[in-house]
């Protein structure tokens, strides 16, 4: 038996991927600021900014402690942003799992 997987959730980026770039966007617009100025108050590179806002890469530890800090954004703010955008992100999930008696399949979320 085969299985059909659509082709944009076998491209789509982490989920983890896209909740840092809408944290980091957020971050950035209420502050007023571009990947310029964040990549200088950071020090990061205004490349890797960017490649963490098209979840183009991953980021460190390291990176996103010094991005907390040029931004000033305590762990504790950051984490309350990636719980708030997580959400975000299911909430807006056309699909979700249902489990049944004949095992899982895929649904429209109504």
């Amino acid at each position: 038996m085969a299985i059909l997987i659509p082709l944009e959730v076998m491209t789509e980026r982490p989920l983890a991927n896209r909740i840092l770039r809408d944290v980091l966007i957020y971050l950035r617009k209420e502050q007023n600021i571009s990947q310029e100025t964040l990549a200088k108050l950071s020090d990061v590179s205004r490349t890797h900014i960017s490649r963490l806002e098209t979840c183009a890469e991953s980021a460190t530890l390291e990176t996103l402690s010094k991005i907390l800090q040029g931004t000033g954004t305590s762990w504790e703010t950051f984490g309350a942003l990636m719980e708030q955008m997580q959400q975000k992100q299911l909430g807006n999930s056309p699909l979700s799992m249902v489990a049944e008696p004949k095992g899982p399949h895929w649904s429209e979320k109504l």
